[in-house]
């Protein structure tokens, strides 16, 4: 070798050939273009947030330089057969490059996504589901009020209220989504209102029992005949027998919501509170308030007491939560309920002979309307009955409702604010004594000693003497003169206060009960055979008795034309040793009674 190519000349470059020169070239552009890229990168990494890890460098290497052009080529250590290989540090480039690009077009949709979600608002649906129909479906934007839909109308049936997916009704009229949210209808099996049939009866006698108490057993058995159902319950209470008439009844209403709970309690009295609450279950809750002297908003019942209010159910003033219902005003609310009018418009023979409730009755009409099944017409909001099945006539005379004696006339009409044989009947047709405080506490004794239905009307007579013998205390009291009449409640009254009186206030007892199981007595006020001369009449006055008479009072009672006499307190006093009870005519001279002076 010569030293011309030893050392190459000015502006020669390094190689033996033209290719050496071109190469070098290139790797120096290549080298340019690397640095450029790493320096794009580092700047792109910072914008984006993003970290690059540097190549290490060589042994006696700055950090950031590149190795000298084709010094892999020229180095035999590298390259020891001389041939020509792919410079590893382009390899390494291209693969940096495409990382780098790919983390770029990453982070860039990153961000076009972002700017997209910031830009475009947000919704949610609302869907609203309804038994039997289409999913009602609604969008809304995420930050506005919507209203909740209003009641969805199902033949047949009563909208409750929309339930929440939790199962709690939806309250708020104003929503304010934050979530796709499903809405669930509920409804309850609405009355029908068309077909007036009957729901309440009458006892074979014909005997409705307007002023007794309602059971649950029988208002379960009134809605079910009010709704009309044909299908057999599935619901079950623990203590209602599968023959009970209310069981299949009762278990269909449990499968639609109305009863609830493991034990039905028939034969428990339904309360005022009891029977609207289960109404209201039938109703959507009221956004009325109403207030009542006796309920409080905050008791359990005032909303169905509310709701009731409302609907006319139930008239203004005290709710009464408490008191049980009797079945003429059972008959009342649900005419109020079903929307019937039965006011004045129906014929009595389209009716027939409710025995215990006449038609001057105030629950006549209701209970008419209850137990007659009956076509109409609709005259400006009044009923007139087109036909009817009325109730059978009744044979004349006295029948006992209970231990209330009432009477039929010839004419079939029952007795009603009038007297007959010396009986009189107030506007419930019931026996009275003429003061409504007397009749209860003569009925509230009959209940517990007498029994209409398996006692004759001696076996009744002779209870009651035993009653008024055996339950007071005697004691000296006013008298009232020989001869005198009407004072027989007012001394019965007295007695039944006190728990104790004279001879008058026994008699006058016994006389009244006497009446009230069907006998005609006379009340007497004379004297007996004694060592008293004189006493105070009631009115203050000084009476004298002739003799040696003490002023008595006594009953009398005439069968077979002989007047047979009965001392209750000559029982009492002589404690049962001796027997003041029926004997006849003649022996009460003997007895010293005297009734005239």
């Amino acid at each position: 070798m010569n030293g011309q190519d030893r050392f190459p000349g000015p502006g020669r470059d390094p190689g033996t050939s033209g290719d050496s020169a071109r190469r070098h070239r290139e790797r120096q552009a290549r080298a340019l273009r690397f640095r450029e890229a790493r320096r794009t990168v580092r700047e792109s990494s910072a914008q984006a947030g993003l970290s690059l890890n540097e190549p290490v460098p060589a042994a006696g290497q700055k950090a950031g330089s590149l190795p000298p052009a084709g010094a892999a080529e020229h180095n035999p250590r590298n390259n020891p057969d001389g041939k020509k290989r792919q410079p590893r540090a382009g390899v390494l480039t291209k693969v940096l490059l495409l990382a780098v690009e790919l983390l770029l077009l990453a982070a860039a949709v990153r961000g076009l996504i972002g700017l997209h979600r910031q830009t475009q608002p947000v919704y949610f649906t609302l869907r609203y589901l309804i038994p039997g129909q289409e999913d009602i479906v609604e969008e809304v934007r995420a930050g506005d009020t919507v209203p909740l839909r209003g009641a969805e109308d199902l033949e047949g049936y009563n909208f409750l209220y929309w339930e929440r997916p939790d199962g709690t009704p939806e309250t708020d009229a104003q929503l304010l989504p934050a979530q796709d949210t499903v809405y669930t209808a509920r409804y309850a099996l609405a009355f029908p209102t068309e077909a007036h049939t009957a729901y309440l009866t009458v006892n074979e006698e014909g005997v409705f029992g307007v002023n007794e108490p309602v059971t649950v057993r029988e208002l379960v058995l009134a809605l079910d005949r009010i709704l009309n159902l044909d299908r057999i319950g599935k619901g079950r209470f623990q203590d209602v027998d599968p023959e009970d008439p209310c069981y299949t009844a009762a278990a269909t209403l449990k499968d639609l919501g109305v009863l609830r709970g493991e034990w039905l309690y028939p034969d428990d009295r339904v309360t005022r509170a009891d029977l609207l609450e289960l109404l209201s279950r039938f109703y959507p809750a009221s956004s009325a308030s109403f207030s009542f002297p006796d309920l409080e908003p905050g008791d359990d019942c005032w909303a169905a007491f509310c709701l009731a209010r409302e609907r006319g159910w139930i008239d203004a003033g005290e709710a009464a939560p408490g008191e049980e219902i009797c079945r003429g005003e059972l008959a009342r609310i649900l005419n109020r309920v079903l929307g019937r009018t039965p006011r004045y418009l129906q014929p009595e023979e389209a009716v027939g002979t409710i025995l215990d409730v006449p038609p001057s009755h105030p629950f006549y009409a209701d209970v008419a309307e209850a137990v007659i099944p009956h076509d109409y017409t609709d005259e400006e909001g009044f009923e007139r009955w087109t036909d009817s099945k009325p109730l059978p006539a009744h044979s004349p005379g006295l029948f006992f409702v209970g231990v209330r004696l009432h009477y039929i006339g010839e004419d079939g009409r029952a007795a009603v604010s009038t007297t007959v044989d010396g009986r009189s009947y107030n506007q419930c047709g019931e026996l009275t004594s003429g003061n409504e405080e007397l009749d209860r506490r003569l009925w509230k004794i009959l209940e517990e000693t007498v029994d209409p239905a398996s006692m004759s009307k001696d076996e009744m007579l002779r209870a009651v003497y035993q009653y008024v013998a055996n339950s007071f205390t005697r004691h000296s009291d006013a008298f009232y003169p020989p001869g005198a009449g009407g004072w027989a409640p007012e001394a019965a009254l007295r007695l039944l206060e006190e728990g104790n009186g004279s001879s008058h206030g026994y008699a006058a007892l016994f006389y009244e009960l006497a009446t009230f199981v069907g006998w005609q007595p006379r009340l007497i006020s004379g004297g007996i055979y004694g060592h008293q001369t004189q006493f105070e009449a009631e009115d203050g006055t000084e009476v004298h008795l002739p003799g040696a008479y003490t002023p008595h009072a006594w009953v009398e009672i005439r069968e077979d034309g002989l007047f047979y006499l009965y001392d209750p307190e000559m029982e009492a006093r002589y404690d049962g040793s001796r027997s003041f009870y029926r004997f006849y005519d003649p022996m009460r001279w003997q007895k010293g009674y005297r009734s005239t002076f």
